[in-house]
């Protein structure tokens, strides 16, 4: 896993995921999640990520919290030309 090469090789001490399609796949984000759980990365290191607010449900965000994640930033999106223009 690249994440276990970053902490042998760079001494990290945390992970941002800087992508809302982080869990864009579901399984694929909670195999993820369980990788880390099983290798025991989420007792080692911290990590965040992006979600988009259609993608948030309760398994995800479950599994994202057993496997060590300290922050998640939710984004939203709004047809309005209002807020396009903010």
């Amino acid at each position: 896993m690249d994440i276990e090469h970053l902490m042998t090789h760079y001494a990290i001490e945390g992970i941002y995921f800087a992508d809302d399609m982080f869990v864009s796949n579901p399984s694929r984000a909670i195999r993820i999640c369980d990788l880390m759980v099983e290798r025991e990365i989420h007792k080692k290191i911290q990590w965040a990520g992006q979600i988009h607010s259609n993608m948030a449900n309760r398994e995800v965000l479950e599994a994202m919290r057993l496997a060590g994640c300290s922050r998640i930033e939710i984004g939203v999106e709004s047809g309005s030309p209002v807020f396009s223009r903010l």
